[in-house]
């Protein structure tokens, strides 16, 4: 058993979590949320790594804000993260694609799964977080029961702990 944790990062079908889509006011409580969340994670826990997809909405955001963490504290602590396919940014804005690019610069490892898109690959990367993750931090909204309880499912099949944050009420819930 290792003896730190590693946190796996997982939007669930997020993917109109952006900026601009999302509304400022909404979009800086939901930051100013997952900053207290990756905080507490860091400093309460005996946490050493966070694996993420990098994807548009909070698994990139969550990024970001872990790579900021790297360069303030001096606790040693790695971000890999795990991509579905080679060039997956190419169809999103420049400004999201520069901020990708940017992302993946600063992460520790990086991985794809495949070269090119394929049907189930998405489904693969959450699988790869999941399995190598001690720990799952979710962000979804509650209301999508169909993803939440595939996500439930997989998590007590694995006997993961489970942290959800839900993208309308800002709440969380452990599952243990």
């Amino acid at each position: 058993m290792r003896d730190f944790k590693i946190y796996g990062i997982l939007g669930i079908e997020l993917d109109d979590l952006l900026e601009d889509e999302y509304g400022e006011d909404r979009h800086k409580k939901l930051i100013s949320k997952l900053i207290d969340i990756m905080l507490e994670i860091y400093f309460n826990y005996e946490t050493r790594a966070f694996i993420t997809n990098c994807e548009l909405g909070t698994s990139l955001w969550c990024g970001e804000i872990i790579s900021n963490l790297l360069k303030h504290f001096p606790k040693e602590i790695y971000l890999y993260s795990i991509l579905p396919f080679k060039n997956r940014e190419n169809s999103w804005t420049v400004k999201y694609q520069k901020r990708y690019k940017n992302l993946l610069k600063k992460c520790n490892v990086k991985a794809y799964l495949e070269e090119e898109y394929k049907q189930d690959c998405f489904k693969e990367v959450n699988n790869e977080i999941i399995n190598n993750s001690n720990t799952i931090f979710a962000v979804c909204n509650l209301k999508n029961i169909y993803k939440l309880n595939e996500l439930l499912d997989i998590a007590l099949q694995k006997n993961k702990p489970l942290i959800l944050l839900d993208t309308e009420t800002l709440k969380t819930i452990n599952f243990y």
